[in-house]
């Protein structure tokens, strides 16, 4: 949310610079130039366009429409619901307004609510190809592929040539592994958009389903001739180079998607498994720990960081701490709200990255105390007292140390002489079964 409001903030002064070196604009001329940019796809300048429009005309009907479907494309849907009210206050019952609503219904969890304007608007427009696509994403939710099916090929019926028809139908097809039929739909879409990007981009996604990452290539590279700027085209060819073994390439591809917007996680994620691939693990971790400095929420990319981190770097590297630090801190998050399972969870993963972090270790003895397993908590007070020089180990450990020393005493691994937490334990599977009473003594 915060970068989007600073794009739109940088447009915002961008649009003022333009006017003042322009001149004035009617509400008209800055409503076109809004229709140009919402075209072009460019939805933070089309959408800074609109509110100069209404700045001009507050009535003028049609911003209003455009602002929701910028809002839309945006995923700002609480937005683009309240622009929706203020346009179908000047088009009533309008088919185009419904049928947004519907789709920003299904965006925020709203089936039902979706189901009925899609339903409502069929029953009075019959041929709204656009409800028709509403009802197939609803079947497709639902897991109903042969309903969405149907659904498509009646937009199809009604507009032939329909773009969205065609490519939902190739994927569709596609997703059941149904390859050459998916063909025939995008070979239609080819044949008749030829200069459209996102055809081309579609039909490298069917080569993606079918393992054929040469094809994939050539398309997704057609699609980024039509539109250069387009990143998830760069994303793409990024994951398709990579199953190539194009490593070099992927980098490359990574590093200028991240010279664009570093707030692009796939990017960093992608790159670190590039190096990875390339032998250079330190590499891996450098981009890896960068991405997540951005990233702090991103559990793949932390996992797949740990566990390079657990294979190739020394146990003394000083760098172990602060890769722990973020499970201590949800450590301490989970249990002021008394979770002490997922407390517990964070301290262990803490421990496996910094095994000699003591802090961590005292707390995670706690946790163990706490419930009640006491020969653990004694074995995780001896690691403190074994790992750390006598100046630095409080008294309050090594007095815990000797009372539950003294207190497990006659337990069974101690007169056993068995280290419990070191042995293989096998686990037994026993079924039990039971014979009522009554009917066992009746029989007899």
């Amino acid at each position: 949310m915060k970068s989007k409001i600073l794009k739109i903030i940088f447009v915002f002064f961008c649009v003022l610079k333009t006017f003042s070196q322009s001149g004035n604009f009617s509400a008209l001329d800055y409503y076109n130039m809004a229709k140009s940019e919402f075209d072009s796809e460019n939805w933070y300048a089309s959408y800074q366009y609109l509110l100069e429009t209404l700045n001009v005309n507050p009535d003028f009907q049609d911003a209003y429409f455009l602002l929701a479907q910028c809002s839309y494309q945006l995923d700002e849907f609480d937005l683009t619901l309240d622009y929706l009210e203020k346009a179908e206050k000047y088009f009533p019952n309008d088919s185009k307004i419904l049928n947004l609503r519907g789709m920003t219904y299904i965006a925020i969890g709203k089936i039902k609510e979706a189901e009925e304007i899609f339903d409502s608007v069929l029953k009075t427009f019959p041929n709204d190809v656009t409800s028709r696509f509403g009802k197939a994403e609803l079947f497709l939710l639902d897991g109903k592929y042969s309903a969405a099916e149907q659904e498509y090929n009646q937009a199809l019926f009604r507009d032939s040539i329909n773009r969205k028809a065609l490519l939902s139908l190739g994927l569709l097809f596609g997703q059941q592994e149904k390859y050459s039929k998916a063909q025939e739909y995008f070979q239609k879409a080819l044949n008749f958009y030829t200069g459209d990007a996102d055809v081309y981009y579609y039909s490298a996604v069917l080569y993606v389903m079918q393992n054929d990452f040469k094809l994939a290539e050539k398309f997704i590279r057609l699609a980024l001739e039509l539109a250069p700027n387009e990143d998830k085209f760069y994303e793409l060819l990024g994951n398709i180079l990579y199953n190539l073994k194009k490593y070099d390439e992927v980098i490359n591809i990574c590093d200028f998607r991240i010279s664009q917007d570093r707030n692009r996680d796939t990017a960093w994620y992608l790159k670190g498994f590039a190096e990875l691939k390339t032998g250079d693990e330190e590499k891996a971790i450098e981009t890896w720990a960068l991405g997540l400095e951005i990233f702090p929420e991103d559990e793949i990319m932390r996992a797949a960081l740990e566990t390079l981190v657990n294979s190739v770097v020394p146990i003394e590297d000083s760098r172990r701490k602060n890769w722990a630090e973020y499970h201590i801190k949800k450590a301490r998050e989970n249990n002021r709200k008394f979770d002490v399972p997922a407390s517990v969870f964070e301290y262990q993963k803490a421990l496996k990255i910094d095994p000699f972090n003591i802090e961590a270790r005292k707390n995670f003895a706690s946790m163990l105390k706490l419930n009640g397993y006491n020969e653990a908590y004694l074995e995780q007070l001896k690691f403190i007292k074994e790992n750390s020089s006598l100046d630095k180990i409080s008294s309050d450990v090594l007095d815990a140390i000797e009372a539950y020393d003294s207190l497990l005493t006659d337990s069974l691994s101690k007169k056993w002489n068995i280290e419990q937490f070191y042995l293989d334990k096998i686990r037994y599977t026993v079924g039990i079964f039971y014979m009522d009473s009554d009917l066992y003594s009746s029989h007899v």
